[in-house]
């Protein structure tokens, strides 16, 4: 049974989420608390999965509890909870909160924001694992792409499509933006999302806040990895979302369907750089076995770390907040068959993307990828796999 603790200065706040989570009982096991200090002693006692903290409390603060429970309990999700996030608060809760919650907040939104910590925790085999995702609050972005981003910020003359289209080009950067704009400091009454709407809805100065001053994004120093490996990863990962997009444009009109598609063709390898950043040497054997063995790089990864890129990479996205038919999709995009949707989806674009995207590009690291065709004609996209590939060379010669 999965154990929350939530931690509210308020009495009459932890009997409300009380009743509101009566009819979780049989799938939660929940502890309310009233200060930083009781929580800290019900986590010394017995291990939570989730922690739900008030941000203005007096003596420790729900920040504070949750920066001493990313350093002593770092495998714990953390979730923020307030009536009111001024810029400072939201800006604190960006680094220690996986995600961030207007409260009183909708019965359903709670156990959502819940649920997503749980939906892919039992794919993650293994503690240090769960620690090393739950424990990231940035991801290391492309040098090039990093440097631009300062530039043009920097810049008296800064464009905000210019910054949407770099955003957009970066795996770090466009995960960290919408794990942020769809947190309770923006108030949005749906998710965002693109990088480009959410630098829209973020605003110039936001951005700078987040960017300049507290540092969101990093550049990456992937030891063991070469300049080639890491520019073809990113440009892999881009040309995946482009094309997932034209795929997606292709078979709807449905924008939240186009959109998630290219989101998702970004950010579907996210997981390898989870790996690289904090595995470098091991990840860089795993990359070179896969090369020359010529066997699928995913294989390798479940025999070393028992998980794979897709699994870890789906769940911080999940604790992140990003929308769960992104998520789907980076999780399932080598095996959509295991998903129980039969339409046409974010999925199914990003699946036939990765695919012809990875061929003739060292961004696949030489490593083969196959299609799931038995899905595929199940979706409606059989027919149309030559003009796809066809579509695929354009869009690499393209992006390059």
């Amino acid at each position: 049974m999965k154990r929350i603790l939530f931690v509210d200065d308020e009495v009459n706040m932890l009997r409300s989420l009380q009743r509101m989570l009566r009819d979780m009982r049989r799938e939660w096991e929940m502890v309310f608390v009233e200060s930083g200090e009781a929580a800290l002693r019900e986590l010394a006692g017995s291990p939570f999965d989730v922690v739900v903290a008030d941000v203005r409390m007096p003596g420790m603060t729900g920040l504070e509890l949750l920066r001493r429970v990313r350093g002593e309990y770092p495998a714990v999700v953390r979730i923020i909870l307030s009536g009111h996030f001024d810029q400072d608060a939201a800006l604190g809760a960006v680094r220690l909160a996986h995600q961030s919650l207007y409260k009183p907040c909708q019965q359903d939104e709670l156990k959502a924001t819940i649920r997503r910590a749980f939906v892919l925790q039992h794919v993650l085999v293994g503690d240090e694992v769960k620690i090393v995702a739950a424990e990231i609050d940035r991801l290391p972005s492309l040098p090039a792409l990093y440097n631009q981003i300062i530039q043009q910020l920097s810049s008296p003359d800064a464009s905000m499509k210019k910054i949407g289209d770099i955003i957009s080009m970066d795996i770090a950067m466009t995960a960290k933006m919408l794990q942020i704009v769809n947190s309770a400091y923006f108030g949005l009454r749906r998710q965002i999302a693109t990088p480009a709407e959410a630098v829209v809805y973020m605003g110039l100065e936001q951005i700078k806040a987040l960017v300049l001053s507290l540092h969101i994004f990093s550049h990456a120093q992937l030891d063991g990895f070469s300049d080639a490996f890491l520019n073809d990863l990113w440009e892999h990962s881009f040309a995946t979302g482009v094309l997932a997009r034209e795929v997606a444009q292709a078979r709807s009109t449905d924008r939240v369907l186009i959109d998630g598609a290219f989101t998702a063709g970004v950010l579907h390898d996210v997981g390898k750089i989870v790996f690289a950043s904090n595995y470098p040497q091991a990840y860089s054997d795993i990359v070179r076995t896969a090369k020359d063995d010529r066997r699928c790089l995913h294989e390798i990864e479940r025999d070393h770390f028992r998980v794979t890129h897709t699994e870890i990479g789906a769940y911080l996205l999940s604790i992140w907040g990003l929308p769960e038919k992104i998520v789907e999709a980076v999780l399932f995009h080598h095996h959509p068959s295991r998903c129980a949707d039969d339409h046409f989806s974010a999925l199914a674009a990003v699946h036939v993307a990765n695919h012809f995207s990875s061929k003739g590009s060292f961004a696949g690291q030489g490593i083969p990828t196959t299609l799931d065709l038995e899905y595929l004609d199940r979706v409606g996209l059989t027919a149309d796999l030559r003009e796809l590939e066809r579509l695929a060379a354009r869009v690499r010669a393209t992006a390059r």
